[in-house]
């Protein structure tokens, strides 16, 4: 849902789970499958983590960006709409 959405996301995965299809192809980290001391203990390099997260960071504001622009451009079209509307609904006085 989250790709088809354009959302960024990061997959945690274990070892003993095979990602099909489109999934395998996307941003995953192997983690422990028993959390320690109720955090993912990862089964990769610390560099390879923060490229990672810094990448769905760079993702997500990017997306942030675009959706803000379109939001607005798409609010801008609605008061413009309700703007003509009702300017064009006034009763004419002549």
């Amino acid at each position: 849902m989250a790709f088809q959405s354009e959302l960024p996301f990061l997959i945690f995965k274990t070892p003993n789970v095979t990602l099909q299809g489109v999934t395998s192809r996307n941003l995953w980290l192997e983690i422990e499958p028993q959390l320690s001391n109720g955090r993912p203990k990862f089964l990769c390099r610390k560099e390879l983590v923060y490229s990672s997260l810094n990448d769905l960071k760079q993702k997500a504001l990017g997306r942030r960006s675009v959706v803000g622009w379109e939001e607005t451009k798409k609010s801008i079209g609605q008061i413009s709409a309700l703007a003509l509307g009702g300017y064009g609904g006034l009763p004419s006085v002549l």
